[in-house]
């Protein structure tokens, strides 16, 4: 009997020390899966930052090696192995995208693991990518807004055609960039903070980046012109009528249908319209407008001619149209200061115009629409145009033509736009 319960106690203990060791396994086995899994999620942040600074690097040194895609690619290797000296199997790729001022990093290392259980057993390999630019290269098209559902949207046959410089758009919204139908988009480079929604996969040429950090306001420093009182009251231009315009301040706009030759200065439009209209022609060399007060928008409309060359100096040297940052609200009452982040519903600006082939200089409008809905390119003659906006709808079958040539305009370029854009590497994804 005595030796009954023994074997009994003894294979009673012998499970118990089996379901102990079990258990212990067990709980090492999930102890090491957790800091396996504290380790992979470790080495991932340090792989995503030796990849950001990679990619930073690279784009520095394109500002001087800005052919040499092998010296970017060793630049690249360098600082990434340097910053991930500790981990092994470390592998660095990288190149040049299309738009040729931003650089993708890719970089992947073995993954360290310390306990051989499913974390560990099958853990692969820890990437990460980052893509960096040199940011403000000739920037020649910029979407402000921030919270408007696209900051440009484009639909049937309208176009943008910016070869030689970058388009931003700030809208974080999925669709930032829109382009319905056959709508298309040529430029060097695009970026949105949002996402992209197109009809045709290839409307965009080359593929934006989205995701983008905002771009600030360049022109926000900017002063406004002062001016004093008004020099001519709802002035207009009847058809059939061909006369020279002076610099002023036009209060309650500028209505043109015969043919106004301007001469060169400022034009303050107050509390009115900038309006051209049944085959009337604008022309003016060296010229500049201010538009201020309830009202103050550009109407070119359809059957008209307009050719437009901005300032050389003065305070609005460089800058074709300016739009003050005080504006007034929607239901016309009260005019406020108001913030990037939380403006009224926009007004617009609109041209509609079959002959506005020369608008030499920038366009800047921050606290409204501009809408251009012809059917004839904007813009084509022109050295160079640049035009910051809160947000752009292009409808119809327009194309904007955005030169960069810089070099042959005596009219200069705003500094923080085009060729004086602030140059620095930042990362875009």
């Amino acid at each position: 009997m005595r030796s009954a319960f023994r074997r009994l106690f003894l294979s009673r203990s012998g499970s118990m020390a089996l379901y102990a060791t079990g258990l212990m396994l067990a709980a090492t086995l999930i102890v090491g899966g957790v800091v396996d899994y504290i380790s992979l999620i470790t080495q991932k942040q340090q792989v995503q930052s030796a990849a950001d600074r990679a990619a930073l690097a690279a784009a520095r040194e394109m500002q001087i090696a800005t052919k040499d895609d092998e010296r970017l690619a060793v630049v690249a290797r360098l600082i990434a192995k340097g910053a991930l000296d500790n981990l092994d199997g470390v592998e660095v790729t990288a190149r040049r995208l299309e738009s040729g001022n931003a650089i993708e990093v890719s970089v992947t290392s073995a993954p360290r693991t310390f306990f051989p259980g499913i974390i560990g057993m099958n853990a692969g390999p820890v990437r990460a990518q980052s893509v960096a630019e040199i940011s403000g290269s000739a920037v020649c098209m910029i979407g402000l807004e921030v919270k408007t559902k696209s900051t440009l949207f484009m639909q049937k046959k309208a176009a943008i055609t910016a070869r030689n410089c970058a388009i931003y758009s700030n809208s974080r919204n999925k669709e930032g960039i829109t382009v319905q139908g056959d709508a298309r988009i040529t430029a060097d480079f695009i970026c949105s903070a949002g996402g992209v929604k197109v009809d045709k996969k290839l409307a965009l040429s080359p593929a934006p980046l989205t995701d983008c950090p905002t771009v600030n306001d360049p022109l926000a420093s900017r002063p406004p012109p002062s001016y004093g009182s008004c020099d001519f009251t709802k002035y207009k231009l009847p058809k059939n009528t061909s006369q020279p315009l002076a610099p002023g301040v036009y209060c309650g706009g500028l209505e043109i249908e015969g043919t106004a030759k301007l001469k060169e200065g400022v034009y303050v439009i107050k509390d009115g319209p900038l309006r051209v209209k049944n085959k009337g022609i604008l022309i003016g060399k060296h010229v500049g407008f201010f538009l201020t007060g309830k009202d103050a928008l550009i109407n070119f409309e359809k059957d008209t001619k307009i050719e437009l060359v901005g300032p050389r100096n003065g305070a609005l040297a460089g800058l074709l149209f300016y739009e003050d940052r005080n504006v007034v609200a929607a239901d016309g009452t009260t005019t406020i200061e108001l913030d990037p982040e939380g403006l009224p519903k926009p007004k617009e600006h609109r041209i509609r115009s079959d002959d506005a082939r020369e608008l030499v200089g920038t366009i800047y409008i921050p606290r409204n629409r501009l809408l251009v809905d012809g059917d004839k390119p904007i813009a084509s003659e022109s050295a160079y145009t640049v035009i910051v906006a809160r947000e752009f709808v292009l409808a119809e079958g327009p194309e904007i033509v955005l030169n960069a040539d810089y070099e042959i305009s005596d009219v200069p370029v705003p500094e923080g736009v085009g060729n004086n854009s602030k140059k620095s590497a930042r990362l875009i994804r």
